[in-house]
């Protein structure tokens, strides 16, 4: 490095980065937060591989479907997602948890 000063600047602003994901620490330590990672794990994971297999599934579809209509039909969350955000505020992760990973199967 040419500036020394410059190095030990940014090596300390790291290791202070470091140090503050300690904050972290008690979060990771919740099952509520890995029930969170692993159901949206699973639902994105089921989403995008539909998603990939439309294309195979329906190969005689118009441009205008795959470039329009399956965007829309596929991230249309915005309709339902405010009314699980309330069920979550009120009752908890567990029952919007099951209903996502329920839909995601049943549908």
């Amino acid at each position: 490095y040419r500036n020394p000063q410059l190095h030990r600047a940014s090596r300390s602003s790291q290791i202070d980065a470091l140090l503050s994901m300690r904050v972290c620490y008690p979060a990771l330590r919740e099952p509520r937060f890995w029930g969170y990672c692993l159901s949206f794990g699973w639902s994105t994971l089921v989403a995008v591989w539909v998603q990939g297999a439309i294309f195979s599934a329906f190969p005689h579809a118009g441009r205008s479907y795959f470039r329009y209509g399956l965007p829309i039909i596929s991230n249309s969350t915005f309709v339902f997602m405010p009314f699980l955000g309330i069920l979550a505020d009120r009752s908890g992760f567990s029952i919007p948890a099951v209903i996502l990973l329920a839909s995601t199967q049943l549908s």
